[in-house]
């Protein structure tokens, strides 16, 4: 590994880490069958394919509907393909940059173009 993918992934488990506490103080958990806790996240967050060779492209804007130290729910017009790996934005209000590597796990159709995309945070 690479000293800069190791500064990388760190710097995901801090963002991650600061935005879980962050909504578990603002929030209460969503209740379920969940082994991690989920919070509603309830924001607009842009998209990045990810390809092979790591070069990264704009796939558009999702809803960031829950969030747990594990994964993000997102809502999509497209359907994403399970295993397809995206980039995931967060804003300025967590850094200039911040995001976290995401793989699609799966994709639903809810209604119309709407799908509901379960993602996991991989390092």
């Amino acid at each position: 590994m690479t000293q800069a993918s190791s500064l990388a992934e760190q710097q995901q488990t801090i963002l991650l880490r600061r935005l879980e506490e962050e909504l578990r103080q603002q929030q209460s958990e969503i209740s379920g069958r969940r082994s991690m806790t989920r919070y509603p996240f309830n924001v607009r967050v842009p998209l990045l394919a990810v390809s092979a060779d790591g070069s990264q492209r704009p796939l558009g804007e999702a809803w960031a509907s829950d969030f747990s130290r594990r994964g993000i729910g997102l809502l999509t017009e497209r359907s994403l393909a399970a295993g397809e790996e995206l980039t995931v934005g967060f804003g300025p209000a967590y850094g200039e940059g911040a995001s976290a590597r995401i793989r699609v796990v799966y994709c639903n159709k809810l209604i119309g173009s709407i799908f509901r995309v379960g993602c996991q945070f991989v390092p």
